[in-house]
This record gives C-alpha cells, sequence and structure tokens, in this order.
C-alpha cells in the first residue's frame, strides 16, 4: 500500500511540477527586428542592361534588393521621347516588369524616369530619380548639349 501512495505521490508531483518547470523557461517577448531600414532599394539586375544599344526588346525586368512598390506613378513617370501608347508598369515582389507597348523610333536615346515613385515596402524609402536608358541606335545619347561662347569683337572665349 505505501508503495502505491509513493507511485501515485510521484505521478502527481510529475504531473504539476514538469509542466511548470516548461511553462518556465522562455518569456514570449516581440522580436526586435534589428535596426532600422533607412536605404532605399537597389537594382540588382537590369534585363537587358540599362544603358543598352541596339535596343529591340519588348519586356524589360528589374530586380531589387528588397520588396518594392510604385507610388504615384501617374504623376512621377517621365518617359523621353513620349511614347504614343505608354508602357505598362507593374510590380512583382522585388521586380519591376515594364512591358513596351510602342513601336520604337529608330536611332533614338529612351529614358524612363521614375522620378521619386519607386519605394521599399517596409518603411518607405524612396529610390529618387530613378531611371532606365537604352537606345535603338548604336550608341546612346547623352542628352547633352555644350557650346563655347566668343566675344564678337576680339573673338576671345568667354
Amino acid at each position: 500500500m505505501e508503495i502505491q501512495i509513493q507511485k501515485h505521490f510521484f505521478k502527481l508531483a510529475n504531473g504539476l511540477i514538469i509542466p511548470f518547470v516548461f511553462s518556465s523557461c522562455a518569456q514570449i517577448v516581440s522580436p526586435s527586428g534589428g535596426p532600422k531600414d533607412v536605404s532605399p532599394p537597389f537594382a540588382e539586375k537590369y534585363s537587358p542592361d540599362s544603358a543598352r544599344v541596339n535596343f529591340s526588346a519588348k519586356d524589360i525586368t528589374i530586380s531589387f534588393d528588397e520588396f518594392i512598390q510604385l507610388s504615384d506613378l501617374q504623376k512621377q513617370l517621365v518617359i523621353s521621347p513620349p511614347m504614343k501608347t505608354p508602357p505598362e508598369i507593374k510590380v512583382k515582389g522585388k521586380t519591376l516588369l515594364i512591358e513596351i507597348r510602342d513601336t520604337l523610333q529608330k536611332n533614338t536615346t529612351y529614358s524612363i524616369n521614375f522620378g521619386d515613385a519607386l519605394r521599399d515596402i517596409t518603411e518607405n524609402n524612396i529610390l529618387s530619380n530613378f531611371r532606365y536608358l537604352f537606345s535603338t541606335g548604336n550608341h546612346v545619347d547623352t542628352l547633352s548639349v555644350s557650346e563655347t561662347v566668343k566675344d564678337a569683337v576680339d573673338m576671345k572665349i568667354e
């Protein structure tokens, strides 16, 4: 009888002590998450590459190092020269997808400037003035003009 009481007492003690020990082992706390993300998304891969010459693709994909979103694209997007049919621009996770739906002019450098429309999803960090360039000709136009100004009387450079 004494052995039975000891077995019963042992089972009761294990039934109360073991759950108490395991329930107090760890505290449930939210993860800290690390330092705040203050950097904008970074373009890791272009397909085709930006500043490509003899461009003939219809689909462009740009992969970023973090998840992205587009914000106010209608006001921010500038395409030069303008296209009659604007490209379709979408985001899928970490990838920006651009589908060109217009016929491109020959020997022309195109610039697709996103202004402040590209942001990361977590902290809303803006990737300012992000642009994609390509040329349908054999060189990329710098889109800049240079000149020299001379005085008309003595022909000295001003």
